[in-house]
């Protein structure tokens, strides 16, 4: 008892999930660099230091190359996420994401690339294709009882590390190779999304498990809809940035 006892704190830790992150994406030849730290306020308006778990970079192609933006969440088995869908411009329409007109649902907006916007088809749809898409997610327990947000505290911690990153590795966008960036969260806890013609009450009443309700993915696309905190956030990055660089333009 002692040693299985020992064994799930560890796993708590999180350790564990960063390891067998690396290993899964070492093991088909990515690099990968632990623990990217970053400044940004938090909710007590105070500066501190936050990081990314991981940046991991793809084998070398003249055609492209990729770096994920990991963070590592782990949950014990009594512990899932839940997600509201977001399959039709109607929902994301519902979170204000299309206040500026632009589709979101096309291949350049999922995936960020520079110098150039150099994806073979970057209008096409195809990538969001891939998995389901939702929005907004909450730590739930199997009892039903709602648990710290981990789902929000990760996509903060990705959100609000983006455009640092971005910044301080601009002197490598000046290659006629283009970098493409994905921001990813690794999470041991069981992903459900809320099925769309669930609506009553009393379906939620009756529901003795998250698969009466919902369908278990493997993994989805997050539809995360920047607030004014993180764009004022990242206007005082770039304005930041500009002043001390020799790569970013002085205008």
């Amino acid at each position: 008892m002692g040693n299985q006892k020992w064994g799930e704190s560890f796993l708590k830790s999180g350790l564990p999930l960063e390891h067998l992150t690396l290993l899964a994406l070492k093991s088909i030849g990515w690099e990968c660099e632990l623990h990217y730290e970053y400044l940004r306020v938090n909710r007590d308006k105070q500066l501190r230091r936050f990081e990314h778990d991981a940046i991991s970079y793809s084998p070398w192609s003249e055609n492209g190359n990729m770096r994920l933006l990991i963070e590592c969440k782990y949950h014990d088995e009594s512990r899932f996420w839940f997600f509201l869908p977001c399959e039709t411009e109607d929902h994301l329409a519902q979170y204000g994401a299309l206040s500026a007109g632009e589709n979101l649902n096309v291949n350049f907006a999922v995936i960020h690339s520079a110098p150039y916007k150099c994806l073979a088809n970057p209008e096409s749809e195809s990538l969001l294709s891939l998995a389901p898409r939702c929005v907004w997610g909450v730590t739930v327990s199997m009892d039903g009882a709602r648990q710290p947000n981990a789902v929000e505290e990760a996509t903060k911690q990705l959100a609000f590390g983006f455009v640092p990153y971005c910044l301080e590795s601009f002197y490598g966008f000046h290659n006629p190779s283009a970098i493409f960036i994905l921001p990813v969260i690794v999470t041991s806890a069981r992903l459900f999304r809320l099925r769309p013609n669930i609506n009553s009450f009393d379906a939620f009443r009756r529901a003795t498990s998250p698969d009466v309700i919902a369908d278990e993915l493997p993994w989805l696309w997050y539809y995360h809809a920047p607030n004014g905190d993180l764009l004022d956030h990242n206007s005082d990055e770039i304005d930041a940035y500009k002043k001390k660089s020799k790569y970013a333009g002085k205008k």
